[in-house]
């Protein structure tokens, strides 16, 4: 397997889309991330974002984590703003 320097990895958040709730559950937005060059793309929930964020302030607290947008109504706006802070 090669290794990729991590200063060569690309990461990028696009694509938001909001999936509709059930009966017994809410509607949330899904986000679609990509890598270059390894060329994953996977979808992910916000919640695996705050996830990922309370990971890196435990184990990299000496250096600085920006935070999240808080959570508000789901526009169409809004979900693109995430898109750029992801």
């Amino acid at each position: 397997m090669t290794k990729i320097p991590v200063e060569d990895l690309e990461v990028k958040v696009s694509d938001s889309v909001v999936k509709k709730g059930g009966l017994f559950s809410f509607s949330y937005p899904t986000y679609k991330i990509s890598t270059f060059p390894l060329l994953w793309t996977v979808r992910r929930k916000e919640s695996d974002f705050v996830s990922l964020r309370k990971y890196f302030v435990k184990h990299y607290s000496n250096q600085l984590i920006p935070p999240l947008m808080s959570d508000g109504k789901l526009t169409e706006e809004r979900m693109r703003k995430k898109e750029y802070f992801f």
